[in-house]
This record gives structure tokens, sequence and C-alpha cells, in this order.
């Protein structure tokens, strides 16, 4: 059987039913289990292999491993906002002439507002250094002017905030817990009092810290996570602010649509899976690609697009242990499409999508802290030359 066959056999679809051998994922509902479908091969497109006809253009930072296979440029219209060792980018592939960074030191992203008077990229950057603590202020970049600073007074800021679709209310970790500031009066309401607590042991049952605050995509909602020792977040919504504010577990990554989630989860029968769930009021199940005989694969992560497709990306080994990666991309959960990102060997996170939702931005931490970054489509695979982590892609 030809490689091209072996892959379109993983259009098979396969919901698993995370049974009792499943070790319990920190993200599932504990009452109820995952049931089981499957999707026909049919119901998907055919995958298409990447075609490789250029030479990245090497730099002090973005130039591929050597044993990267050869692959096109892209250059999407998009900005990227990148972390770096020595500060927080906003970058343009299209126009690197336009690259700008925004803070040096002491930074935490906050997302960006893409219209109205609000409009901007907001970030957390220190003001000043005292003796044992940091002030922090909130700025805002918009194109072509300077950054300016329009709130302060963050003492106890750490590391992760988000500033609503409208501008309006930034949400921040504090030392007690989730707050949410109005920028406009610059008043603070703490909405979750959970503290941030540093885990050092598994049997440490008050260390539990609240991490990651997103917005929903109405601003009438706001999901985070809270995690434990070595644990991955489990996420929580808070879809009002009346007093007093109530969580309801979601489990994994909430979906623009306010009803999908994903995350990756583990079955000790089959590995690694990507667990999603429809809807709220749907069981969650283990979304999977089956891999064809003499392959395994192991699902590493998964991400949302605007239009809330799913994509997630694989490890793909032979009995060799010879490694390939494949990104899979889902709409309401049936495979629209698989690629190959061939002679790549590492860890591959789904970095975002391109505004227009045409491509996923996939970064494959290759170890030794070098790492290297990919534009997949359903027909071809592109190298991006980024340095850095992507942690938000904006539209031009």
């Amino acid at each position: 059987m030809t490689r091209l066959a072996l892959l379109a056999s993983m259009f098979v679809v396969a919901l698993v039913v995370a049974g009792c051998e499943d070790k319990p994922a920190p993200a599932a509902d504990p009452t109820t289990s995952p049931t089981a479908n499957t999707i026909s091969p049919s119901e998907a497109a055919p995958r298409t292999a990447p075609t490789a006809s250029a030479t990245a253009t090497e730099s002090r930072s973005t130039a591929p491993p050597s044993d990267i296979p050869a692959l096109p440029v892209a250059t999407p219209p998009d900005r990227f906002i990148v972390k770096r060792a020595d500060g927080l980018w906003l970058t343009s592939l299209a126009h690197p002439e336009q690259n700008e960074r925004l803070a040096s030191s002491e930074f935490a992203y906050a997302g960006a507002v893409t219209a109205g008077s609000n409009a901007g990229i907001y970030y957390i950057a220190s003001l000043a250094a005292g003796v044992g603590n940091v002030e922090f202020g909130l700025f805002r970049k918009r194109s072509g002017q300077a950054s300016t600073r329009v709130a302060s007074d963050f003492s106890a800021v750490c590391c992760d905030v988000a500033i609503s679709p409208d501008g309006e209310h930034l949400a921040y970790i504090s030392h007690d817990g989730l707050r949410i500031r109005t920028l406009s009066s610059g008043t603070d309401r703490l909405v979750d009092a959970h503290g941030m607590g540093v885990c050092r042991r598994p049997d440490d049952s008050g260390c539990a810290r609240l991490v990651q605050p997103k917005w929903t995509t109405d601003g009438r909602g706001l999901t985070f996570g809270e995690t434990g020792y070595e644990q991955d977040p489990v996420r929580y919504l808070i879809a009002s602010f009346a007093r007093p504010a109530t969580r309801v577990l979601v489990g994994g990554e909430l979906a623009p649509d306010g009803l999908q989630t994903c995350h990756e989860g583990y079955s000790n029968a089959r590995g690694n899976r990507i667990r999603y769930r429809p809807s709220p009021a749907r069981p969650e199940v283990f979304l999977q690609l089956l891999a064809p005989p003499g392959q395994m694969l192991r699902a590493i992560s998964c991400g949302w697009s605007q239009e809330s497709d799913l994509a997630a990306t694989y490890q793909s080994y032979d009995a060799r242990q010879e490694m390939s990666l494949l990104v899979a991309v889902f709409r309401s959960g049936i495979p629209q499409w698989t690629t190959e990102i061939a002679g790549v060997r590492g860890y591959p996170l789904v970095g975002g999508w391109l505004s227009d939702s045409s491509g996923v931005v996939v970064e494959v931490l290759l170890g030794q802290g070098e790492e290297q970054h990919f534009l997949v489509t359903r027909d071809n695979v592109s190298a991006l030359n980024i340095d850095g982590r992507v942690i938000d892609i904006l539209p031009e």
C-alpha cells in the first residue's frame, strides 16, 4: 500500500468510549462518560500531500535546522504577536520593516480590540522595579502610533490578563483570584476568589491557582483555568457576573460559537486523544484519527478558528519509531482534511489560525530551545520565518 493510501485511510474517525480504563483527565466532566460514534471515510475530503519547491530564507534565528526539508516560504498578510527572549513583538512577515517591539521585559499580552473607539493591541508591562515588587501598567498600541498607557496600579499582576472584546474591561489574575477592572472608572471587582499558591507537592491541596482568563466572543462571559500540582488547567466558564458570580465546568478550550470544547486527553487503551464536546448538553467524546496498520498516532494539541473549525496536531510513529507530523481539521466533529508535515520530528502545537481561517499556524518544538513554524493548509505546507512563540494572530 502506498504512503498516500495509508494516510488517506486515517480519515476514519472514531469517537472512542472513555470507560473505566481511562486515566481521569483534568477537564473531563466527572458525571458524564464519553460515548462512541463512528464516521465513514467517505464523509471526509482526501488528503493532499504537501509540496516542497524552495529553500527557506536563513537568518540569525529563523533558519530551520539542516535536517528539515526545504519548503516554500509563506508571507501571509496577518500580523503576529510573538514572545521572544528579548521581549514582546508585533511582527509582519509581509512587511518585516514594520516589526516593532512592544515591551522588553516583565510583560503580559492582553489581546486585541479590532473595532470601535477602543481598538488597539493591549499588553501589561512593568513601569519601574522597586524593592521586592514591580508596578505594572496597561498599554494600548494603535497602528501608526506609539503605545500609550491606559491604566496603572497593577501591583499584584502575575502574567495572565485578557482585554474584553469592546476594550472596556480587563480580566486579570491577582493574588486573591480572578478580577475584572472597568477601565473607564478604574474600579475592580473580585469575581472568583481563589489564590495563586505555588504547588510543590502532589498532596498540596491548598495550592490551586487560576490561569489563562479568556473572554467569550460576545464579551458576556469569561473562561479561565484552574490548575494544581503538575496538572493541566481545568477550564471553567462564568456566564454571568451577577453577584455572586458562579463558575461552570466546561472542561476544554471553548470555541467561538460558545458551544464546542476541545482539549488533549488520555486513554490507557489508546494513548493520547483529543477530547471533544459538541455542546454543553451533550457528552464528551474522544475524537481521533485511526492510524493505518503499523502506525501509531499521538494527539498533541487542538485550537479553534474564528468559524469554530477545530485543528488538531498529531505525531505519527511506525514500527521503527520514525516520526512524521499531521494536522487534521474538523468541522462539528467531522474531518475536513489532513495534511502531513513530512520529514520533521518534534512536538507540534497549534499556534493559531490565519485571520481568514484559510490555514493553521503550527509551531514545532524541536528541542534544545529550537522551534520552527509552518503554515498548513488543505493543499500545502509552507515555512514561516518567525522567531519566538506565537501567542496571537491578528488581521492586517
